[in-house]
């Protein structure tokens, strides 16, 4: 559930690319409304769950997700600041009709945009991929270790037996 959860939230982040990437205020408002949500679901989380005194593969992803998530903020600010300058965006001038080299912003962006649904999805299939072999791994431990606890108690259940048997057939000789 809590993987789903910061999957979906990390996914919305896709959703702010169809802002127009001139419009950094807008982008913005998507990008920080979703840190906030991150936040406060860690922020509940933490009281939900054992305190542990290392990373577990669920805080690892919580981690990655929040990391994802700052590197699509930073893609978001300076991309259209890397073709143009603060000016070209300035809130104290009315707004030109076209920006020279729009349609370079918007080609660099829809690449950012592949790039990062890209290096999400795979990030979550390695995770998965991760995840599946991990518990499979640990899963197989516990059963060889379960199985080794219970021959040797079978063996001493057995040794006692027999010595029950020969102390029966002593008392009865």
């Amino acid at each position: 559930n809590v993987a789903f959860i910061m999957f979906l939230i990390c996914t919305f982040v896709l959703c702010s690319w169809a802002v127009h990437p001139g419009a950094i205020s807008d982008r913005w408002g998507v990008d920080f409304s979703l840190v906030l949500t991150i936040v406060a679901y860690k922020l509940i989380l933490n009281d939900m769950l054992p305190r542990l005194s290392y990373l577990t593969t669920l805080d690892i992803y919580v981690l990655s997700a929040f990391i994802f998530l700052s590197l699509a903020i930073f893609s978001h600010s300076t991309l259209p600041l890397a073709v143009h300058t603060k000016y070209d965006y300035s809130a104290l001038t009315l707004p030109p009709d076209e920006v020279e080299r729009e349609e370079t912003v918007i080609r660099a962006d829809l690449i950012s945009f592949y790039f990062f649904t890209a290096a999400w999805a795979a990030w979550n299939l390695s995770y998965m991929w991760y995840f599946y072999t991990s518990k499979k791994n640990e899963l197989a431990h516990f059963r060889a270790t379960a199985e080794k606890e219970a021959n040797s108690i079978d063996v001493a259940s057995n040794e006692l037996v027999k010595q029950r048997s020969t102390v029966l057939q002593t008392a009865q000789n």
